[in-house]
């Protein structure tokens, strides 16, 4: 999960792992936007050097962000989390037609299965007319929305991935951690980390683990099998 946590008054990537049974593990935070190449640039060439491969990144959507990691990592699936999603759509819209969008949005995404791809795509034309701005932002992240549905995976475990909430309960969680065990003056966040891995419990859903793995694997193969017969 790749996302933004704004600290202290800057901007900053955080990057939480998992393994393959559902252990949360720290890999970065980063000072940046996803909205900035440069620094979606260098945060990609961070995991490069640590020698990792994400076969899934749930991300803000930030286009930079997506980019980078598409370029560096092309057999990534990249999801975008909706919370995020959520908050750039209704960004372009008054109160009252705001907390009308939330509501029909929730509401297609309540949804299971295909029936979730035809309610947003209800939501994206009733917009088209009435809320430009809104109408292309969702536009824009409808595939990253559905990424994880169209694989198929249990819900619960599509579910906590698309909530894209674990970067965010990290850096608060280790900040107020790491205030135990931070020198006078330090930033008490990298002293917070791994007590917090320690003591976080592992994804929900993880169960179903082996399921998302399946699923990437049939992805992978009709992928090569489209490339194959190009």
């Amino acid at each position: 999960v790749i996302a933004p946590t704004p600290y202290r008054g800057r901007d900053q990537v955080g990057v939480v792992g998992l393994s393959t049974d559902g252990q949360k593990r720290v890999v970065v935070f980063q000072e940046g936007s996803t909205a900035d190449p440069v620094a979606m640039d260098n945060l990609c060439r961070t995991l490069e050097a640590r020698a990792l491969m994400p076969r899934v990144c749930v991300t803000d959507g930030g286009l930079a962000l997506d980019r980078e990691v598409s370029d560096a990592f092309p057999a990534c699936l990249i999801a975008h989390a909706e919370p995020y999603v959520e908050r750039a759509v209704l960004s372009h819209l008054a109160d009252g037609p705001a907390q009308a969008a939330k509501a029909h949005l929730r509401a297609a995404l309540d949804k299971t299965g295909g029936q979730a791809e035809v309610a947003l795509t209800s939501v994206i034309v009733d917009m088209r007319s009435s809320a430009p701005g809104a109408y292309q932002t969702l536009s824009r992240h409808l595939d990253g929305m559905l990424a994880l549905r169209r694989l198929g995976i249990p819900r619960v475990l599509e579910r906590s991935l698309s909530r894209g909430a674990i970067v965010a309960t990290c850096t608060q969680e280790a900040r107020s951690l790491g205030r135990r065990y931070a020198p006078a003056g330090q930033d008490p966040l990298p002293y917070g980390v791994e007590a917090w891995e320690a003591q976080t419990r592992r994804l929900i859903g993880h169960e179903d683990l082996p399921a998302l793995f399946a699923a990437l694997a049939r992805r992978a193969e009709a992928r090569r099998r489209l490339l194959a017969a190009a």
